[in-house]
């Protein structure tokens, strides 16, 4: 059994309780990442002209690709999981209009315009990282990308958030630099990063700086991105 299949079911409550900031949870931190991701989706659409296909992949219960389906309904999602639990408790609205998940690789296609590793990557052993990577490269259509969002242990809520969540226990958090490392290894090109996810709820209505800030490493994420 998947340690995530013990954790499916109190998943949302876990994670809430462990945001240390009160008033915030982490509905608003999931729609605060999908602005980041928006931009990126409307642009490949724009050159392909149609529905932007989108791997979720570590989806877990499907709380970020619920967020994102609703914000960009014009998205296809396919969830991956290792979690079969994880996959069951994907509400079942969200299992439609050509929207799937799956805890099965060969469900997988391998014509995505997009691959995300949502906080992912630091419950992955060190040396299949870079394997993991590949793996995504060859699901993904010329010109697609991978999106890798992690958190930032550079900042020190981020930090305590990390030691009150019990699925993290055992998690090796990654860098910037050594995120772009496994997407220029894993064959991606035209690498990038940038921190984001700046200000809580209370502060909302800075948002408009968080364009300036992405040099800054204290954001509580950042997000590394490559192209095929």
């Amino acid at each position: 059994m998947s340690d995530f299949d013990k954790t499916a079911d109190g998943y949302e409550q876990i994670t809430d309780e462990a945001i240390a900031l009160p008033g915030n949870d982490h509905d608003y931190f999931e729609r605060y990442k999908t602005r980041y991701l928006k931009p990126l989706f409307e642009k490949r659409q724009k050159e392909t002209g149609r529905k932007i296909k989108l791997l979720d992949y570590g989806c877990g219960v499907g709380l970020m690709a619920e967020t994102i389906f609703k914000a960009i309904p014009e998205v296809v999602i396919h969830g991956f999981d290792v979690s079969p639990r994880s996959i069951e408790k994907v509400k079942p609205w969200l299992k439609s209009g050509g929207n799937r998940f799956t805890s099965e690789l060969k469900e997988l296609d391998y014509d995505y315009d997009f691959a995300l590793l949502c906080t992912v990557m630091h419950h992955v052993e060190l040396d299949e990282r870079v394997q993991v990577v590949r793996n995504i490269y060859e699901r993904l259509s010329r010109g697609g990308g991978l999106i890798i969002l992690e958190m930032n242990m550079k900042n020190p809520l981020v930090k305590r958030f990390i030691a009150r969540i019990p699925y993290d226990k055992d998690a090796i958090m990654l860098t910037t630099k050594e995120a772009e490392t496994y997407l220029k290894e894993g064959g991606f090109k035209n690498v990038w990063s940038k921190y984001i996810v700046f200000f809580p709820k209370q502060l909302a209505h800075l948002r408009f700086l968080d364009k300036y800030l992405g040099w800054v490493p204290l954001g509580a994420q950042f997000i590394t991105a490559g192209e095929k």
